[in-house]
């Protein structure tokens, strides 16, 4: 099922006063002190949406237009993407995170029109040739493709993270790739 279930588990699992940390397999975050870090956004060549629209769907930019109030498509028109989805935050913010994220992708997801459960969501992206295109530079394996609920999270993040560090002090930092001599 697509859904924030790992970072709901991760908020009633730490302390009020603990922070926790969601990393990539191959990337992580400098430490810091700071209560709230999140890897630096990165600036495209085109908007978020027209990067969205060209690596994934023309119908995933739809849907996300129709579900998501104007504010937050503009964000999506900027041309930085923080990545990843990797963060550093207190219980709190995972929460707010989390309360977010999720009804804005249950909502995308419906207005799409496709399965959540990741086996289903295979077979529907396979059988939809907006998804699958073969297009110069794109991945239109449909095992990759099928991993909407990851590329909407990083894009839902990037709203998340524009609205938050307008109100609250956030640290970004560059990210680090893994050696391939480190363990994981």
């Amino acid at each position: 099922m697509v859904s924030c279930g790992f970072w709901k588990w991760i908020a009633t699992q730490i302390r009020d006063c603990d922070r926790a940390s969601l990393l990539h397999y191959r990337r992580r975050l400098p430490f810091s002190m700071s209560p709230v870090v999140v890897a630096a956004p990165i600036k495209l060549d085109c908007s978020v949406l027209e990067q969205t629209a060209f690596f994934h769907s023309p119908k995933l930019v739809d849907a996300m237009r129709r579900a998501l109030p104007p504010e937050e498509i503009q964000i999506l028109n900027g041309n930085l993407i923080y990545p990843y989805c990797i963060a550093k935050m207190p219980r709190q913010v995972i929460w707010d995170f989390v309360n977010f994220i999720e009804p804005r992708m249950i909502q995308i997801f419906k207005e799409l029109g496709c399965p959540t459960e990741i086996e289903s969501l295979k077979k529907w992206v396979a059988n939809d040739e907006t998804f699958c295109k073969p297009v110069n530079g794109k991945d239109t394996r449909p095992e990759y493709q099928a991993r909407i609920g990851g590329f909407l999270g990083e894009r839902l993040a990037t709203v998340f993270w524009t609205i938050f560090s307008q109100r609250n002090p956030i640290e970004v930092r560059e990210i680090k790739l893994l050696e391939p001599s480190m363990k994981i």
